[in-house]
């Protein structure tokens, strides 16, 4: 649907592994390599989330092993050599867990994988039970999003309600016929009536003034996700909006807007400074 953003419940996956607090570390290893994922969340009663056991946290035990570090390392990596003695889940795990709710948008998931620093978030309802598991590949399923759909959310929710096109003039209505009087009936023909007079040409017709409100339609086309606007608009002001705004739906890579202004007419917009109307003079009759 138009207009409403993907959120991690409609790509996060659902089939999930997980791990109980006393689940061992050749255990750990075993699921990480037979799922092939990087972290796996660990779960207690009513299968809450309390934290998650990365393969960053499996590496401590290989990392410390030949104990080649001097004792102002270790007193500085405490908690690593800690990690690195560990045997079970619950020793393992980084706690609390970072996770994100399935109302999340995309964009919040991806800002909480980047301050946190991790690949993977545990998917929790709102009393902290794990639901699945959104990854950062299935954050980018939204740029898979086909281009004219894109185009077509462009145009029918921003470009249309930002530039509405002008309405168009009423045309008068034609005016009904009078009801015809009865002729008297009269026995000779009638003579011919005369031709009726010629219609006026279409140079007699006042010429159609092209008002401030007259601009060309705004054009959207979106190849490979990057959305290219030209036209022009009534309101440079807004082109900075509907940028933003372009750039905020789902599935578009890039924006490049090339919207102008009304064309400026010295004769007839007396907003555009006189200055300009006379240098324009001057170049002329710097030709002469």
């Amino acid at each position: 649907m138009h207009g409403t953003p993907r959120l991690v419940g409609d790509v996060m996956t659902r089939t999930v592994v997980a791990l109980g607090r006393t689940a061992t570390f050749k255990d750990i290893v075993k699921a990480m390599r037979q799922w092939k994922v990087s972290a796996l969340p660990v779960v207690e009663e009513e299968n809450r989330v309390v934290g998650v056991v990365s393969e960053a946290d499996l590496l401590r035990k290989e990392e410390y092993r030949d104990g080649d570090h001097d004792r102002r390392a270790r007193l500085e990596r405490l908690s690593d050599l800690v990690k690195a003695g560990a045997v079970t889940a619950e020793e393992l795990m980084t706690a609390p867990a970072v996770t994100v709710g399935a109302g999340a948008t995309l964009g919040q998931a991806a800002r909480t994988m980047a301050r946190s620093g991790v690949k993977r978030l545990p998917v929790v309802s709102d009393d902290g039970a794990l639901l699945g598991i959104v990854s950062r590949s299935d954050l980018l399923k939204v740029f898979l999003r086909d281009d004219e759909d894109i185009a077509e959310e462009v145009r029918d929710e921003i470009v249309a309600h930002l530039f509405p096109a002008p309405p168009e003039p009423a045309s008068p209505e034609p005016a009904s016929p009078e009801p015809a009087s009865p002729e008297p009936a009269s026995p000779e023909p009638a003579p011919p009536e005369s031709a009726p007079p010629e219609p006026a040409s279409p140079a007699s017709a006042p010429p159609k003034r092209r008002g401030p409100e007259s601009r060309e339609p705004v054009r959207v086309e979106v190849h490979d996700g990057v959305v290219r606007l030209t036209g022009r608009i009534p309101d440079t002001s807004l082109v900075p909006v509907v940028t933003r705004l372009v750039r905020g739906v789902e599935g578009v890579v890039d924006v490049e807007c090339a919207l102008a202004g009304p064309p400026r007419r010295p004769d007839l917009d007396p907003d555009l400074p006189a200055d300009d109307a006379a240098h324009g003079m001057r170049g002329a009759g710097s030709l002469s």
